[in-house]
């Protein structure tokens, strides 16, 4: 992730829930974020929620998430929740686990192909002329917006690593651009892609 630190960046494994206007987007993956965020700093043991609420913005909730003490609390929530479902009246009424008002119960969950992101990609491609112009044009033909390019000197190898940052899109429009982008005769490696959120939103 060398490339991505140069560019201020800083990657965590984080987990999302965004209301869109279609529904909810749920994932939860490897992400890269800006290094200057409170969430980039969060280390060690540390866990932390961040929150975007209106009319309150954003707010973040810090504190141990491994360790004696946090680990007999989320074991003790878990074993409250369980006899919750088993001592209902009506068990099937009963989240498992979980608790969803009823205003959200109907609400649908985004498919991947319908999840917005930014992203980060890393190409290894043969040191020819216009491969950086063609990945640009299918990424452009695709609706994708760069946001900035890293292109470094070839290797002994005679391959040049080119990182791309884009600005947010459906991972639909993503799948096919990748898939065009690794047709090309020039790219000899899969095309390394990571998420990215600016949490700006």
């Amino acid at each position: 992730m060398v490339y991505a630190k140069e560019l201020g960046y800083n990657i965590k494994h984080l987990g999302f829930a965004i209301r869109r206007e279609n529904g909810f987007e749920l994932r939860v993956h490897p992400t890269l974020i800006p290094d200057t965020t409170l969430l980039a700093n969060v280390n060690g043991v540390k866990n932390a929620v961040m929150v975007d609420a209106h009319p309150l913005g954003q707010s973040l909730y810090y504190g141990d998430g491994a360790g004696a003490g946090a680990t007999a609390s989320a074991v003790m929530a878990d074993v409250m929740d369980l006899i919750y479902v088993i001592t209902a009246a009506t068990p099937s009424d009963v989240p498992h686990l979980a608790f969803v008002p009823e205003e959200l119960s109907d609400t649908r969950i985004l498919s991947s192909d319908e999840m917005t992101s930014g992203y980060y990609l890393r190409l290894t491609v043969k040191d020819e002329l216009g491969v950086l112009a063609d990945t640009t044009r299918i990424l452009s033909d695709n609706g994708i917006n760069i946001d900035a390019i890293l292109q470094r000197d070839a290797h002994k190898s005679g391959l040049v690593p080119i990182i791309i940052l884009t600005l947010p899109v459906l991972e639909k429009q993503m799948n096919e651009a990748i898939k065009q982008i690794e047709q090309l005769n020039a790219v000899t490696e899969p095309v390394v892609r990571i998420r990215l959120e600016s949490l700006d939103e």
